[in-house]
């Protein structure tokens, strides 16, 4: 049973991961596809480790079930507060350039909800300019969408779906 989840685990991982890579030329990419791509990439692997930690503890269907939607739901919650460091965090302390995930065009969710509902931020999009300017305009149309507090109000709802399984599970 637990070699069956790693393999299957397996297999969503690299659709996510391909699903990533794919959303790098394309022009459109919709929140929806997003989701599955971050479930496929980041959460079933931090579900499957709740899942089998259940299982091998001797808890029952339910509680497993429900520290599998905690993991699901934290992995979801991670990826995009990552999303929101890749372009708001402070470099000092993410240990990563916080220009990265723009200048590269990454589809994260605040650049997709920045692209739909911003019309500059699309046009910006479509130019070669990756340089400082790029960026700071890019920046500065995201915040004027709202797509960080539409990716914080997401990253939040996944955080606390995630704490209200881990309550449900009821972990000694």
């Amino acid at each position: 049973m637990a070699l069956r989840r790693f393999d299957e685990t397996c297999v969503q991982l690299t659709q996510g991961q391909q699903a990533d890579m794919a959303f790098e030329s394309r022009d459109i990419v919709t929140v929806d596809e997003y989701l599955a791509m971050i479930t496929g990439k980041t959460a079933v692997l931090i579900q499957l480790c709740t899942k089998l930690g259940a299982r091998i503890a001797g808890q029952d269907a339910a509680t497993i079930e429900h520290f599998a939607q905690f993991g699901r739901n934290l992995g979801l919650a991670f990826q995009m507060q990552d999303d929101i460091l890749g372009i708001w965090g402070q470099e000092s302390r993410i240990g990563k350039s916080a220009s990265t995930d723009i200048t590269t065009r990454k589809k994260t969710l605040p650049v997709l909800y920045g692209l739909q509902e911003s019309p500059p931020l699309r046009t910006l999009y479509l130019q070669e300019e990756t340089g400082e300017q790029f960026v700071a305009n890019a920046i500065s149309l995201l915040e004027t969408a709202g797509a960080g507090e539409f990716a914080a109000e997401k990253a939040n709802t996944y955080s606390t779906n995630a704490i209200e399984n881990l309550k449900a599970a009821q972990p000694n």
